[in-house]
């Protein structure tokens, strides 16, 4: 058929070749970056590549700066195969191996897939934890069986089961010692181990060691985490509890005090 018959449509697709239409993909990409300079200036240009380098640095920016690029090589690698499969004029002798190229241009097209694919779910469908509250995490994770763990061992200890308090105790110490009094009653438990290993199950035996236990934890004042309950049983168990014990002492020392003080004073003067 002539050009003479060809309609005009026809003319237009026959004139539109693979190596053209890249050729304007490439135009078009220049004609953005010249349109970017001209309408920014040189010196907001160049500013901002200067802010593109300070970010780039950052986790955000970069997650997004190569999903981008996947994207764009993915897209632009897609849009090429399209357009050669619909632009190119080949001869029946190369049409072999024109048949290959584009057989590998769909595999490398296959692997871009894939890696964008991979990126967008681990950077965008993952549950994003920042790292500063991995430790407040943790601490919430911990202190669930801890606050369990030490609330079995006050029932164990107002039940005088030595076994259940002190295994308590020691898996809280293991997990937390510094949470609430659980490392002083751990090591209060030890301490007397050995009498109520002793006493085993002969309450008259161990009744005096309890007693010293529980003294010790009102005296000491071991009951953070306690019911106001738990306290009074711990206070009742403990016949020599003086809630007055430590304010008489400070009073005491306190009075002790202002008489060497006013000694001092009385010899200052005779010495005048």
């Amino acid at each position: 058929m002539s050009d003479e018959v060809k309609s005009p449509w026809e003319k237009f697709w026959a004139a539109i070749t693979f190596a053209r239409f890249f050729r304007l993909v490439l135009l078009f990409l220049l004609a953005a970056l010249i349109y970017s300079i001209w309408s920014g200036g040189i010196g907001t240009t160049i500013t901002g590549l200067g802010q593109w380098f300070d970010h780039a640095g950052e986790v955000n920016f970069a997650r997004g700066l190569i999903t981008f690029l996947i994207v764009a090589a993915t897209i632009t690698i897609a849009l090429l195969l399209v357009s050669f499969g619909l632009y190119s004029r080949t001869d029946e002798k190369d049409t072999e191996f024109w048949k290959l190229k584009f057989s590998l241009s769909k595999d490398v097209l296959t692997a871009f897939m894939g890696i964008l694919g991979t990126i967008m779910g681990f950077y965008y469908a993952e549950d994003r934890v920042s790292t500063a509250s991995i430790p407040t995490l943790n601490q919430t994770v911990q202190q669930t069986p801890i606050s369990e763990l030490e609330k079995d061992g006050f029932a164990a200890l107002l039940a005088k089961d030595y076994t259940k308090a002190s295994q308590s105790f020691a898996d809280a110490y293991k997990l937390n010692f510094s949470y609430h009094n659980v490392g002083d009653i751990n090591q209060l438990l030890k301490d007397h181990a050995d009498q109520f290993n002793k006493a085993g199950k002969d309450s008259k035996l161990a009744d005096p060691v309890w007693t010293e236990v529980f003294c010790a934890i009102a005296q000491r004042k071991l009951t953070i985490g306690m019911t106001d309950d738990m306290i009074g049983q711990v206070r009742k168990n403990c016949p020599t509890y003086d809630p007055g014990a430590n304010t008489a002492a400070a009073g005491a020392g306190n009075t002790a005090a202002a008489t060497n003080s006013s000694i001092s004073n009385s010899n200052s003067a005779v010495n005048k």
